[in-house]
């Protein structure tokens, strides 16, 4: 019989904030092997939670005094011992293995938060939803901290298992407590909330499709916190300009009840910041669309520095840098007392979406909020913006001067869109000057922005990239295109396991210079099952066609919210089916490249499943830049697919870290020339006759393509703002130059 207990020591309604993924490390649970589990005789328990009702608590969330915090779960507050709780076996090896299972009723998903976690190395922790369609993990010794805290990234469904085992020459027996359940109640791992409310955001542009400044976009982070609220922040620089992984937000997203006047004291806020995840880079992949963004890119656990209740400002130290390929940018900011100029940019995440953008070129003003509750004079009015609003989840998102400096965080407001235009009402932001070194208060901003007491009082942004700059290769303009899933018959995709045996498909890049090749993006639209498996990702160097294996990586993203269960139980892959999707997969180690290269996806025989990517439609594509193995395992371009022939581009983008520019091949007799002001390109070298010229941006991108057939024939290339660098990359007789053009 199944035992079930309802388990219910004290629980709680969270208000403003969300919280998702750790770092996991791969592997397969125990639960996959029937033998294991039938030799096991095992009755799992099942700890119930309580039953709620989900249109009163929504009723509350519309009560918040306008604070912009997005409230999407319900966390009871627990107390489930791994030790004490945990149904315990031990399997023929002598490997112990601890169950149980969680449920609450309605639950769209379940995320848990883990404390006194420490596991010794070989113990592995997996959480699996009731089908075993949704796996996360492994969880082991790596994500041991200081604070003892693991919070979890959502698991799809109202029943979740929690395994965990180690072998039996463990140094130590693992431990850990579930102390808090957060029963999602808005299904928020499923969707972008502009698919249900469209006309609450028309009035927000996507981060990445507005006039925002890229680095600035780069420095915006999406806050989770305690698994049930989200909220806004931003990655702020130090005097020291060495990277410190400090985040500012505002102190309600951290404490719920704050708008009632209720202080906390400092360990309430050290266990709150060990909930905080937040995701980098999240963004809208192509303008226009409902695609969510990437979501791999994301931190866990910080520790509070800097907490002024009465200011609403926090600041928060994450427990790691964000590494190399987050390409994250360290906001400047600007504490003098006096307002600093506009126009202002605010970039935020309403309800959890993806980075939005506004914009004012109002006046700012001091002004007292919430009186009782935060200091008189402590924040800055906007009155109304010129394009954009914020909304639930806005929270703690800064508020840039002109000069791309940080002057505040946001704490609450009462601006909307209407149609497609903001409503005028005003919004309110806490003035970061006030918070810099404040009379009366034992913590402050000074003493960890300008750790070595320089006095200055602004200062700019801080690229770590910036002498070897990382940039996203592609052969698409994804401010305006339209992406499609080309295909021959009703089920059968052209670029994806078809009934034609093509089972791996590239793209084109080429490079100039030499470069380390981080990772990669696909843009995948929904597909028709989760079940995706033997997805392989490859790097090839080669002339014309991939000739020479550079490296491959499994289509298995990392640092995501979204763990979808198959065959072979890839780490943290995505759920494909609810909503297309961004996904970025990151290669074990960067590969060098230098000219013309090609990434492919290769679809494995052992899956029923359908798995593609987008691509571009042939109005939209001059040059064809798509690739496509052939049964006979020949490699042709897409123009040439007899079943099917088209030009196209695919949606696969290339994380390139620049290097030293690398000496080009230099031919006896080639010259290229080119006259500006005509936009004339030709060649001298008869040897190079036929030719064909490729015109790429810098950043790889094809701009169009050339043949030349007689030697000082010229060809004009197409418009280009003036001073415009290119490369013009020549083929010709088995030969191959490169040469940069300017505009």
């Amino acid at each position: 019989m199944k035992l079930i207990t309802l388990y219910m020591l004290s629980f709680a309604t969270l208000t403003h904030l969300c919280a998702f993924s750790q770092i996991s490390y791969g592997g397969k649970p125990l639960f996959v092997s029937e033998s294991v589990m039938r030799s096991a005789s095992m009755e799992v328990p099942t700890f119930e939670m309580p039953a709620l009702n989900v249109d009163s608590i929504i009723k509350e969330d519309a009560t918040n005094n306008g604070l912009r915090g997005f409230k999407f779960a319900h966390t009871f507050n627990t107390e489930i011992r791994k030790k004490t709780n945990f149904k315990k076996t031990v399997m023929p090896d002598g490997t112990r293995v601890w169950y149980a299972t969680i449920f609450s009723k309605g639950a769209f998903s379940i995320n848990l938060l883990l404390t006194n976690f420490e596991l010794p190395e070989n113990g592995r922790l997996f959480v699996y939803s009731k089908d075993h369609t949704h796996v996360i993990g492994s969880f082991d010794h790596r994500n041991n901290s200081p604070q003892r805290i693991l919070p979890l990234r959502p698991v799809e469904g109202d029943s979740i298992t929690v395994e965990y085992s180690e072998p039996a020459n463990a140094t130590f027996e693992g431990d850990f407590t579930i102390t808090a359940v957060n029963h999602d109640y808005r299904n928020i791992i499923r969707r972008e909330p502009e698919i249900d409310t469209a006309s609450s955001y028309a009035c927000m542009t996507d981060a990445l499709c507005s006039d925002a400044d890229i680095s600035l976009v780069r420095s915006n982070v999406l806050l989770i916190i305690d698994g049930s609220t989200a909220c806004s922040g931003v990655l702020v620089n130090n005097t020291s300009n060495n990277g410190q992984p400090y985040i500012l937000t505002a102190v309600h997203c951290l404490n719920e009840s704050l708008s009632d006047g209720k202080y906390k004291n400092n360990d309430y806020y050290t266990t709150k910041a060990g909930t905080v995840v937040a995701f980098f880079n999240y963004n809208r992949p192509v303008c226009g669309s409902l695609m969510k963004g990437t979501e791999e890119m994301s931190l866990s656990v910080a520790v509070p520095r800097a907490i002024m209740e009465r200011k609403d400002i926090a600041l928060i130290e994450m427990q790691e840098k964000p590494p190399v390929w987050f390409n994250a940018y360290y906001a400047g900011w600007n504490v003098n007392n006096t307002i600093s100029e506009g126009p202002y940019t605010n970039l935020h995440h309403p309800s959890a979406a993806v980075t939005k953008h506004g914009i004012t070129a109002e006046k700012i003003n001091m002004e007292t909020f919430m009186p009782g509750v935060f200091d008189s004079d402590s924040h800055l009015q906007v009155p109304a913006w010129t394009e954009g609003s914020t909304h639930a989840g806005s929270s703690g998102s800064p508020l840039f001067d002109r000069y791309n400096r940080i002057i505040g965080t946001l704490t609450a407001g009462k601006s909307e869109c209407e149609n497609s235009s903001p409503n005028g009402k005003a919004d309110y932001f806490t003035a970061l000057h006030k918070s810099w070194n404040p009379t009366g208060y034992t913590s402050n901003l000074k003493t960890f922005l300008d750790p070595s007491n320089t006095g200055l009082l602004k200062i700019d942004g801080y690229d770590p990239n910036l002498e070897k700059s990382l940039i996203r290769m592609t052969n698409i303009n994804l401010k305006d295109v339209s992406l499609i899933t080309s295909k021959l018959n009703d089920t059968d995709y052209i670029f994806g396991k078809n009934s034609r045996n093509a089972g791996e498909f590239a793209e084109s890049f080429y490079s100039q210079d030499t470069i380390d090749i981080l990772g990669v993006y696909l843009l995948i639209p929904s597909l028709p099952s989760d079940n995706v498996t033997d997805v392989e990702i490859s790097l090839y160097s080669g002339e014309d066609v991939p000739d020479v294996l550079l490296a491959t990586q499994s289509f298995q993203p990392r640092y995501t919210r979204y763990d979808t269960q198959n065959g072979s139980f890839p780490t943290a892959s995505k759920n494909l089916h609810s909503v297309a999707t961004e996904s970025f997969v990151l290669f074990d180690e960067p590969v060098s490249v230098h000219g013309q290269f090609f990434i492919s996806y290769k679809t494995g025989g052992h899956s029923p499943a359908i798995f593609c990517v987008y691509n571009t439609k042939a109005s939209d594509t001059r040059w064809n830049t798509a690739f496509i193995k052939t049964s006979g395992d020949q490699w042709i371009p897409a123009l040439q697919f007899a079943s099917s022939p088209l030009t196209t581009s695919l949606a696969v983008q290339v994380l390139a870290r620049r290097k030293q520019n690398s000496e080009q091949p230099v031919f006896d007799g080639l010259k290229i020339v080119f006259n500006r002001e005509h936009r004339q390109l030709y060649l001298t070298g008869t040897e190079f006759y036929p030719s064909r010229v490729g015109i790429y941006s810098l950043s790889g991108t094809l701009l169009e393509k050339i043949d030349i057939d007689t030697e000082n024939k010229p060809v004009i290339l197409s418009y280009r703002p003036k001073g415009t660098i290119a490369i013009a990359h020549v083929e010709g007789r088995n030969k191959r130059c490169s040469a940069k053009i300017i505009y």
